[in-house]
């Protein structure tokens, strides 16, 4: 378990941009890769917001080495009209992966969230069972070509004003 691991809204990292597209291309190489329609830092940029979406958070070690990232979107594949907001773009280095940084991130962009949105909702093929440990609920199944997505949904706590 990584004791030393840091937080941070991505607005608040802008020097850490390069090494977290860097991550998100090695992760996706499909889609963020040179073959591939997507493009990182253009999606980290619009994710360094201060406010509204998308927004997302970099995971650093102490000495600022960039360990994983998490977005939250206004929708995603398998999103139905009614559904925002989405956790989106959760990933962490290969060599990190079962330490418990995805599962701060997912606790960090929910802090982040609860008071704003009653609930979130994520579509996955592989975080579904850590998700399900963080008190998420299965709602669908979406098919597409490469096989099922679980969709999954949290309902939030709301803070009370002060």
């Amino acid at each position: 378990m990584i004791t030393d691991l840091r937080i941070a809204p991505l607005h608040a990292r802008p020097d850490l941009m390069a090494e977290t597209a860097a991550l998100m291309q090695s992760v996706w190489p499909d889609y963020y890769g040179p073959d591939g329609p997507g493009n990182a830092l253009a999606d980290l940029r619009a994710r360094s917001r201060t406010e509204g979406l998308p927004f997302g958070m970099v995971a650093t070690l102490a000495d600022g080495t960039v360990t994983g990232t998490v977005a939250l979107s206004p929708t995603s594949f398998g999103a139905l009209p009614s559904e925002r907001p989405w956790l989106t773009g959760l990933c962490v280095r290969s060599d990190l992966r079962g330490q418990g940084i995805a599962s701060h991130l997912v606790q960090a962009l929910e802090n982040h969230a609860a008071g704003q949105f009653d609930q979130l909702y994520a579509t996955t093929r592989e975080a579904s069972g850590l998700l399900r440990r963080l008190g998420w609920r299965d709602l669908r199944d979406v098919p597409d070509q490469g096989g099922m997505w679980q969709v999954l949904r949290k309902a939030l706590a709301t803070k009370n004003p002060a």
